[in-house]
Parts: C-alpha cells; structure tokens; sequence
C-alpha cells in the first residue's frame, strides 16, 4: 500500500523537524549566552577601569588642592615675616613649582579620564547594539521552537494515521496467520 510509505515518511519527517528544531534552538541560546556573557564581561571590565581611575583622579585633586593651599599658607607667612627671610620665599617658590607640576599632572589625568570616559560611552552603545542582536537572535528562536512543537505534532499524527490505517490491519492478518499455525499444530499433534 502506498499509504503505508506517506505515513511512516510523515512520522520520520516530523521527528526530523522536531530533531533539527531542538538542535537549532540549542545553538541559537547557547550563541546568545556566550555572547551576552563576553557583552558583561567587557562592560565590567571598563566599569572597573572607569572607577579606579575616578579615584586615582580624586586622589590626585586632593593632592593639588593641598598643595594649593599650602603654596597660599606659605605665601601669607611669607608676605607677613621679614623680607630678609629667604629661606622661607625659597620654600614659596619650591611649592609653587610643585604645584605647577601637580597641575600639570591633573590636566594630563583629565585628559585620560575623558578618554576613558569615552571608551565606556563606546562600550555601553556596542553593549546595548550587541543586546538587541541578541535579542533578535533569541526572536528567531522561538521558529525553532514553533517547528520543534509542529514536527512533534506532524510526527504524531502521522504515526497514528499509520497505525489506524494500515498496521492494525497487518497486526490482525499476523494475529489469524498465528492462531491458523497453532490450531494446525494442534490438530497435527493429536
């Protein structure tokens, strides 16, 4: 019976829908995650980046700003002592230098800190791009699924249609085919 052939190429098409379906959803998810897991990853490690340097940057304003003050305590002390006290105008003149220098040092780590500021800007937009993709992919996989549920179905219906149309009936032929040989060896036995 050609039926016979449809039925059982039904059942075996499904379960390969079904098998492929699973398979391909497996990829899909396993890709997202990786993916999503190296998307973490670097928007940690600028994050981590970003605060350390915030705090070497606050460090270094603290520093300047001390030094600052002490440049302007010096040159009070020194505008109120006697002009005849080099030693302490030297002083003066040394912490202005340092001063400069720390400035110059905190304009150079602004710089930096803007590019890295930059660079985490950078990082969050090709996050946020790399998510929707992501996403995108994960949209796609509900097809997989759709076709993992419909080559079970499509397998299931065509297992049973082979079963109700044509294997009970070469089951019942077998079943009559085995009584015939049992009551003949009875009968031969007698």
């Amino acid at each position: 019976m050609p039926t016979d052939n449809l039925y059982k190429f039904m059942t075996t098409l499904g379960i390969l829908l079904c098998a492929f379906s699973m398979w391909s959803w497996m990829t899909v998810n396993s890709k997202a995650n990786d993916t999503l897991s190296n998307i973490e990853a670097a928007r940690d490690a600028v994050d981590r980046r970003v605060h350390t340097f915030q705090k070497s940057f606050e460090r270094l304003q603290n520093r300047v700003g001390t030094a600052k003050f002490d440049v302007a305590e010096l040159e009070r002390r020194a505008d109120e002592a006697k002009p005849d006290l080099p030693d302490l105008k030297l002083r003066v003149v040394a912490m202005t230098s340092v001063a400069d220098d720390l400035n110059k040092e905190l304009e150079a780590a602004r710089a930096e800190y803007e590019a890295i500021l930059a660079e985490w800007a950078k990082t969050q937009r090709e996050s946020q791009i790399g998510i929707a993709s992501v996403r995108s992919g994960l949209a796609s996989a509900t097809i997989f699924e759709a076709g993992y549920w419909a080559g079970g179905i499509i397998a299931l219906f065509g297992g049973i249609l082979w079963y109700w149309n044509f294997q009970r009936y070469q089951d019942a032929i077998v079943r009559r085919q085995a009584t015939k040989v049992d009551s003949t060896q009875t009968t031969e036995s007698v």
